[in-house]
């Protein structure tokens, strides 16, 4: 009898131990998702983490990625977990992406359960870093239609994880919230890094309804160094063919020059002059500062 007994207990030891490691295993499948934003989770938002993940775990999937009714569930997992924990809206927004949730649908539930902190900027970064490269301007738009007062952070993340989209990303960013477009406009630059892209920065943003000046004043800020600074040159003929040239402040007028372009001059009361690739461009003094448009 205590033979039997005996291998009664053993079953279920052997049972509980089979479940616990099934559990570090499902944990630790989802690791490297999470692995790059653990080191700066506080040991409570890490347990928590690992509870919701255990949680994620469990809905059901078809060939590796969440049916549609887990979808829903996964949402509102990370809805309730970031409203308790803000930290955790990173990983747990580049985790559901992976597992086939919408981009949009997460970064929106996410940034909506991170409400009351500066979370969006990193959960767009995340978001980005976990979808097609292509959805980065989808991305920025849904993080900053939930909040638009960190349009420029949201901007920046964006931009710093996908150089390449950083266009589309500034063209995105203007359409979700018009009312930042200045902020918009001089974190995208910033964060452009080459005369090329701030160029084609300049040229989305000017399609988006940002005034020329205004990308032109941005740039004299972010680019001038001992007084010559670039130029957004407008083609509004064909705004792709826009071009980027230099500008002084350095001489009693205003010259502008590019290998195309003729040399303008303008006076404290402006002048304008013909550009190559065509258009025309106006270029008025304000005491050393030079904005053309």
């Amino acid at each position: 009898m205590s033979a039997i007994r005996l291998s009664y207990i053993q079953a279920q030891e052997l049972f509980f131990m089979h479940k616990l490691l099934l559990g570090v295993l499902l944990i630790a499948s989802l690791l490297p998702t999470t692995v790059l934003y653990a080191a700066s989770l506080s040991a409570v938002s890490l347990a928590a983490q690992q509870t919701v993940m255990t949680e994620l775990a469990k809905l059901e999937k078809n060939n590796g990625k969440y049916i549609r009714s887990s979808k829903l569930q996964a949402l509102k997992l990370i809805k309730d977990a970031i409203e308790k924990n803000p930290e955790l809206a990173a990983s747990l927004t580049s985790f559901v992406i992976s597992q086939g949730v919408g981009v949009s649908a997460t970064v929106t539930t996410a940034c909506q359960a991170a409400a009351k902190s500066d979370q969006a900027a990193a959960i767009t970064a995340a978001a980005i870093q976990a979808a097609p490269p292509a959805l980065a301007a989808a991305i920025t738009a849904a993080a900053i239609s939930v909040s638009p007062k960190q349009a420029a952070a949201i901007t920046t993340a964006a931009i710093n994880a996908v150089l390449k989209q950083a266009p589309a990303i500034t063209s995105a960013a203007v359409t979700a919230a018009p009312l930042q477009a200045n902020a918009i406009t001089k974190a995208a630059l910033k964060a452009a890094g080459s005369t090329e892209v701030r160029r084609l920065i300049a040229v989305a943003a000017s399609n988006a309804g940002v005034p020329v000046q205004v990308i032109n004043n941005e740039l004299k800020n972010i680019t001038n160094k001992n007084g010559v600074y670039e130029v957004f040159q407008k083609d509004t003929s064909n705004t792709v063919n826009s071009t980027m040239t230099m500008g002084s402040n350095s001489e009693p007028t205003t010259t502008i020059t590019n290998s195309s372009a003729t040399t303008l001059t303008g006076s404290t009361t402006g002048a304008t002059g013909s550009i190559g690739g065509g258009g025309s461009i106006a270029c008025v003094k304000n005491g050393v500062t030079a904005s053309c448009s």
